[in-house]
């Protein structure tokens, strides 16, 4: 379909709006699983509805083989760099959603749809979208200060997370669907001789053998009871087995004193089915990426008919792949698709075997808490039994409960109402060490303090270093700087505040390179124990000669290698003289392109060329005016007359209502001459009917048609101080 422009408040889009946009260019409507909708293009600015495409406008576009017109609200307006066209960014109407709010909301043991509906009734405005969900899954969740976007697949405690499924958007409906896609709509093989293919194959999640067990602790003993191992049907297709310890302790019950042989016996029959548990689905199949170019596929007419599928192919539709390596079928889902609006085909696709749902991200990080709580009790208990062990005397008065280790009577512990004091003179005098406010930390005397986090603590007054215990290395923070020492305890760098040398006003920070010492950030491979610097200070950098090496690479491409700088690219390298308002020099991987005026000081204009004797130079041939030249041959007629079209695209270039020069030369002994120039020919006559001869015209340039000698505006000094060869001064020249 031809897509459609409309008023920003337009919400039924029946009419044609405010009409078609027959001219739009490069249009391509982006979805992914769960993710963004938009819709790109470019629009001539000598299109016929250019004035009326405005931010915050719609456009109806048809986003996918199988989905329903939808509208896309303008976010971005640019030109690009020829000035011709202006690039379109527009995303779906249903991330209007964004500009709502949802202040709180309380689910509680609902379905999918009465989730939504939920989140539809706690925003703040009403909505012309309404929600839906057919997913029965029963599940609870609190949200608070969000948007319903976010609310529904965003943040944390979202639909998505607690629910699951995969999100539908429509003009005036959001849904999340159980499935939205169709389930194995076509199958292939991956191919490595498919160059409109590519894939990447990932075994690094496989389980193909697991080896169930459960943990008992007895007296402080960890003890093991291991069931039988599982093999995946799939074990003997791979080069290696998969194999994964699986703790089946929260999967069964165990009685107590339950019998060794009882309790394998439960570990095996719940293991034997542990690779068709719905959990556990596909783990013994390796994860699959495929990225699909359908434009080069439809082309191919070797492949166009295998693949033929893929021109109807949806968002979330799986697929069968075949993979030659394992000799194995793996189901994959579509989780990105890339649609032309305009010609309604697939552009490209991104084909991915279906990764961990939100449920069972959860449930697996619920369980990695569960056993960090474990973690922590068994140390609690490990506490508990060592305070249990020490000989303690309690006396117990008005004061509260006194406890006394008979071999330190100097050392009491009191515990009252106030909270647990300590003493070291015999009870004398006792210090705060536990309150109803909090623990005194002067109290703390020994041992480690191991914390996750310390809030509203102001250390001050103090020196802090951490020190390597082999070697002299360390960092120190001391009266707000950090210091850096190497391993033989040089002083190599710091990280300090810093002032302006003339005012004394605090201005930032800085990162210090001491004298005669490498500064560097670099890679590191903790594999290989090495790493490699991305950005080098050297050693011998120094405040008379400050420089850094580069010797890694931005991301476009900026490396420095045997003195030399190397700027590279993938598509393009674009340098700007004038704070990047535009570009001057432009170049790709076969041209490069000079916008504006181009200056040769000190040297010449050449093409090289190869010759027998290697490849000389030949220079640009130049005037005083800027001419352009055309050259050619003829003959003129019976009568001894020729009218020479001046050609079209030749004379868009020059400008012929400046006089413009043609010079002839005869190829035989007759004579020829111009007897007429006109703005688009001229006549040439000869002494002789049908004389042979060779034309040469130049014409002013068109635009330049003023410009002789034009001043480069630069001066002798300018020329001395750049080349130190020019030795004159602007008073030496009259």
């Amino acid at each position: 379909m031809t897509p459609i422009l409309y008023e920003s408040s337009e919400v039924d889009f029946k009419t044609n709006g405010l009409g078609k946009l027959a001219e739009i260019q490069n249009a391509e409507i982006t979805e992914q699983r769960n993710g963004i909708l938009q819709l790109t293009a470019t629009y001539p600015v000598a299109g016929r509805r250019y004035n009326d495409i405005s931010i915050g406008r719609l456009i109806l576009a048809k986003p996918s083989p199988k989905d329903a017109n939808h509208a896309f609200r303008i976010t971005n307006l640019q030109l690009d760099i020829s000035g011709k066209n202006v690039e379109i960014q527009a995303d779906s109407i249903t991330y209007d959603l964004r500009n709502n709010l949802i202040k709180s909301v309380k689910i509680k043991d609902d379905n999918g749809l009465m989730a939504m509906n939920a989140i539809k009734g706690a925003m703040v405005h009403q909505s012309i979208f309404d929600f839906y969900s057919n997913i029965e899954t029963v599940s609870s969740t609190e949200l608070s200060y969000v948007n319903p976007l976010e609310a529904i697949a965003g943040t944390n405690g979202s639909i998505l997370q607690y629910w699951g499924g995969e999100m539908l958007r429509e003009n005036r409906r959001i849904s999340m669907y159980k499935r939205r896609g169709d389930d194995d709509v076509m199958t292939f093989r991956l191919g490595k001789n498919i160059s409109s293919m590519t894939y990447t194959i990932d075994t690094a999640n496989l389980v193909t053998k697991i080896y169930p067990y459960v943990k008992q602790t007895v007296n402080e003993v960890d003890k093991y009871i291991e069931g039988d191992s599982v093999e995946s049907p799939n074990m003997n297709k791979y080069f290696d087995i998969y194999i994964r310890p699986v703790d089946v302790s929260q999967d069964i019950q165990i009685e107590q004193d339950e019998s060794e042989d009882s309790i394998k016996a439960k570990i095996n029959e719940y293991a034997k089915n542990w690779f068709t548990k719905s959990e556990n689905t596909d783990v013994d199949l390796p994860e699959v990426t495929i990225e699909v170019d359908v434009i080069s596929l439809r082309e191919s007419a070797d492949l166009s008919d295998q693949f033929k599928e893929l021109e109807n192919i949806g968002l979330t539709d799986t697929v069968t792949v075949f993979v030659p390596e394992f000799n194995v079928d793996v189901t994959a889902v579509v989780n990105e698709l890339h649609y032309d609006p305009v010609s309604e085909q697939v552009i490209s696709l991104t084909i991915g075997t279906a990764r961990l749902s939100y449920t069972d991200y959860n449930k697996s990080q619920f369980e990695d808490m569960q056993n960090k709580i474990t973690v922590i009790n068994e140390e609690a208990n490990y506490a508990a039994t060592k305070l249990w062990d020490t000989e303690t005397e309690l006396n117990f008065s008005t004061d509260g409960i006194i406890a006394t280790d008979p071999n330190y009577p100097q050392r009491l512990v009191i515990f009252n109402s106030a909270g647990i004091g300590v003493s070291e003179d015999g009870g004398k005098t006792f210090g705060n060490a536990i309150t109803g406010k909090g623990i005194n930390a002067t109290a703390i005397t020994t041992g480690i303090l191991k914390a996750i986090q310390i809030i509203g603590v102001t250390i001050t007054g103090s020196t802090i270093t951490s020190r390597d215990g082999s070697t002299q290395a360390s960092i120190t923070l001391n009266n707000g700087e950090l210091t850096f020492k190497n391993r033989d305890g040089r002083d190599v760098a710091a990280i300090v505040p810093t002032t302006d040398g003339s005012s004394g006003v605090a201005n930032g920070s800085a990162i210090l390179q001491y004298p005669g010492e490498i500064f560097s950030i670099n890679t590191n491979d903790p594999n290989a124990g090495m790493s490699l610097p991305l950005i080098k200070v050297p050693a011998d950098s120094n405040v008379n000669d400050p420089y850094f090496e580069l010797p890694g690479k931005l991301s476009g491409g900026i490396t420095s290698r045997d003195n030399t700088l190397w700027i590279s690219a993938r598509n393009q390298v674009i340098l700007s003289g004038n704070g990047g308002s535009s570009n001057a020099l432009n170049v790709y991987g076969d041209h490069v392109d000079v916008l504006g005026n181009f200056n040769v000081y000190n040297g010449s204009k050449n093409a090289v060329h190869p010759t027998r004797e290697g490849f000389r130079a030949t220079p640009a041939y130049e005037t005083a005016e800027s001419y352009l030249g055309d050259i050619g041959e003829a003959i003129t007629d019976g009568d001894g007359t020729i009218e020479i079209k001046i050609e079209d695209l030749f004379g868009d270039t020059i400008n012929t209502d400046y006089a413009y020069q043609v010079f002839l030369s005869s190829y035989s002994k007759s004579h020829v001459w111009v007897s007429e120039r006109g703005k688009t020919s001229f006549v040439v006559e000869s002494d002789e009917p049908n004389v042979p001869f060779t034309w040469e015209l130049k014409g002013k340039r068109r635009g330049y048609e003023g410009e002789r000698l034009v001043d480069s505006g630069l001066t002798y000094k300018d020329a001395e101080k750049m080349y130190k060869e020019v030795q004159a001064s602007d008073e030496d020249i009259d």
